[in-house]
Order: structure tokens, then sequence, then C-alpha cells
């Protein structure tokens, strides 16, 4: 198993199937204008903090999934661990309580639920970590991460 990351400073010339995209820009707003241009899945890479908390999240990638095969996401940032339970939780359909670092919920729903499963990832410093496998990165710079070991609990 394998990923490759394409850092977007600008929409590309060509957008390609089976990538997570990441931007400074607002990712989800570049890949939902290319809709009418996506062939296959695609994944967008988040960064989660205080000015993007894991509930915007959670909408974001809802929304997208009903405009282009979302595949899967990559959530990034200090609270990584506890946003891909929250956000996962929340793309599920509800509903969700839930208190933790990523954001505290009473009885929340958010609906519609993606039209397919959206498979997390958080990154864990040069690791991708998520549903039972490690993609470790390879290579210069955060471009591929590759399946080396089993996930850690």
């Amino acid at each position: 198993m394998e990923r490759v990351v394409v850092d977007l400073v600008e929409p590309p010339s060509r957008w390609r199937p089976d990538v997570i995209y990441r931007s400074s820009l607002d990712v989800v707003v570049l890949v939902a204008a290319a809709a009418d241009v996506l062939t296959g899945p695609v994944g967008v890479w988040l960064s989660i903090g205080d000015d993007y908390p894991a509930a915007l999240a959670a909408r974001d990638l809802k929304t997208l999934s009903h405009l282009v095969t979302l595949a899967e996401a990559v959530l990034d940032g200090p609270p990584a661990t506890d946003a891909v339970d929250l956000v996962g939780a929340l793309l599920d359909g509800g509903p969700v309580t839930t208190d933790s670092p990523a954001g505290v919920l009473r009885e929340a729903y958010s609906l519609p639920v993606p039209p397919r499963p959206v498979a997390l990832w958080r990154r864990t410093g040069d690791h991708l970590v998520g549903a039972g496998v490690t993609l470790d990165q390879v290579g210069e710079g955060a471009s591929r991460y590759a399946a080396i070991t089993p996930a850690a609990g």
C-alpha cells in the first residue's frame, strides 16, 4: 500500500486520481471546484487546530464526499488522534456525544452521511496511521508514504 501526497499552490492543470491533495490554500474548495474533471477517487490533507476544528473538518468532508469520489482524508495537527475519532463519529451520522481536546459535542448529528466510506488517517511524525495500517514516509520530503509496519494500538 502506498499513498502519494501532492502539495498544491494553485489548481493543477491535470488532476490525478488516487492522490491525497494538500495545500496552504483551502484544499476542500480547490478539490470541490475540480469535481467535473476528477476521474477517480482522491483524498485531502486537512490541518486541524484552533482555526479549523475537527467538527468543521467533518462538515467539509461530508460536503466534499457528495461532490467528488472522496476516498480518504489525512488529519494533521496536535489534536489529530482525537480529531480522527470525532470526525469518524460525525461521518457515521451520529448521535455523537464527546468531550475531548478535539471538541465537545452533546447528542450532535451531522447528516447526510457520505455516500461511501471515507478512510481517515492521522499524521504522527513521519507516519500516517489509520485503518489498522501505518504508512511510513519514504523518499525525500513528505510526498510518498508506504506500508512498512502494522499499526500500533
